[in-house]
């Protein structure tokens, strides 16, 4: 995430419900700060957007709210990270099998056996936890704890 960054890419993250929560926050902590004033990041979260969301799903198909966003969006030397309480998530796992070829660096934060949304990325977090709820908390305290190591190797702090 960091040499995307240094590269001048941007981060796209994306989740629904509680993931998508969880994708704000870390956009968020990235674009705004985490512990101290430095320059912006370059993240996104593209489940922010209601009406957008719902006339993907309505024109074409809930599984493309993040694809179609991304196919708009991302270039080359950019990141798409998937949040994911199964790795089963059929709108994240579009959005990666599109990043994937259209070389995008692909990331996603997922529970249980990491589902088959760990077939398509670069790199994964996989909590080995049934529970979503258990998922989520994990989830949040690594994205808060990321975001934070990001800022450190960029910004030397």
């Amino acid at each position: 995430m960091a040499n995307t960054f240094r590269n001048e890419g941007r981060l796209f993250v994306f989740g629904t419900g509680a993931s998508g929560n969880v994708a704000q926050i870390l956009a968020g902590n990235l674009t705004h700060r985490v512990a101290v004033s430095r320059p912006p990041l370059p993240a996104i979260a593209l489940n922010t957007d209601g009406p957008l969301l719902g006339a993907i799903a309505e024109r074409d198909s809930a599984d493309e709210i993040f694809s179609r966003q991304l196919e708009a969006l991302a270039q080359k030397g950019d990141m798409a990270l998937a949040f994911s309480p199964d790795g089963e998530s059929p709108a994240a796992l579009r959005a990666l099998v599109f990043a994937r070829e259209n070389d995008l660096v692909t990331a996603a934060f997922l529970g249980r056996d990491g589902g088959r949304i760990k077939n398509y990325t670069d790199l994964a977090l996989v909590v080995e936890a049934e529970s979503p709820a258990r998922v989520h908390e994990v989830h949040l305290i690594a994205a808060q704890i990321l975001a934070q190591l990001v800022e450190r190797q960029i910004f030397s702090l």
